[in-house]
């Protein structure tokens, strides 16, 4: 979904970045009342290991692997049933292809 906002984002100058609605309202978001109970169980207990966590900006937590980053990721890829990113391995790789774009997108907006 990241790299799907990446893509969509609207040329702006400066160090921010906008998206129009009609993008927004086209990314998929997790309906967690859609969810059975072992699901949303399974989602409280891995927000409860991660929660006291010091999170780092996004493109540090994909840098550097992030213990916590990965914890939810695995969580919501087992969920929703997301084979292909259902190891730690799989995900780091995925993690250094998004981590690429966000860093060239943060260098292009430095420059402006």
């Amino acid at each position: 979904m990241i790299d799907q906002l990446i893509g969509m984002r609207a040329e702006v100058r400066g160090a921010r970045v906008w998206w129009g609605k009609s993008a927004l309202r086209t990314l998929p978001i997790l309906d967690v009342r859609a969810l059975d109970e072992e699901s949303r169980s399974f989602l409280l207990r891995v927000f409860a290991e991660v929660s006291s966590l010091a999170f780092p900006s996004l493109l540090e937590q994909l840098t550097g692997n992030f213990p916590g980053r990965i914890r939810i990721d695995l969580a919501l890829s087992e969920i929703l049933s997301i084979r292909e990113y259902q190891s730690a391995n799989a995900l780091k790789k995925l993690y250094v292809d998004v981590a690429q774009k966000l860093q060239s997108l943060k260098t292009m907006m430095t420059r402006d």
